[in-house]
């Protein structure tokens, strides 16, 4: 049994969800965008994400989970929840170039658009495997357990879903 957070019975929890959101917002839209592939479908995901946590953020305190698990656990769940109820993805690099911000730099919106084209060639569970694994950066054990697979299937899905954007550049760059 775990004995109680002083610190937790100290912060006010406001305070501290809106530290969380300032340190790991931006990390959680990036990660929807990538499992979206659409800016708007990504800050639904983000602000929807957002709301759950912070319904249970005093349990999750409580408990001394880590917030930022439970958050891109919420957010796997949320989009494949979202899958499920299309039968097709709608979003297009079209759609998703006319809703940059001027401000961006041509060459980021470029390697955006390549790498939204790149994720769109893959499957739901290696599109998954790969956001968790190289956008949010974990490491191959949270990864399967977040996704509730072996951490050999992790390591297969990434490998082929790594193949296959690498094949889908090289055609690309040829057909240039």
């Amino acid at each position: 049994m775990v004995g109680p957070d002083l610190t937790f019975a100290d912060e006010d929890p406001d305070a501290a969800f809106e530290s969380f959101v300032r340190e790991r917002g931006g990390a959680l839209y990036r990660a929807a965008w990538a499992l979206a592939l659409d800016p708007a479908d990504a800050e639904d995901l983000t602000q929807e994400v957002l709301a759950r946590t912070y319904r249970h953020w005093r349990r999750i305190r409580r408990s001394g989970a880590d917030p930022f698990a439970y958050a891109r656990r919420a957010l796997v769940n949320l989009r494949v929840d979202r899958w499920r109820r299309r039968s097709r993805e709608s979003a297009t690099l079209q759609e998703y170039l006319s809703g940059t911000r001027p401000a961006e730099a041509p060459s980021a919106v470029e390697d955006r658009a390549e790498l939204a084209g790149l994720l769109d060639r893959l499957s739901l569970q290696q599109r998954r495997v790969v956001v968790l694994r190289y956008v949010l950066d974990l490491p191959v054990a949270v990864v399967a357990r977040e996704l509730r697979i072996s951490e050999s299937n992790v390591k297969t899905t990434s490998s082929r879903a790594l193949a296959l954007m690498r094949a889908g550049r090289q055609n690309s760059l040829e057909e240039s």
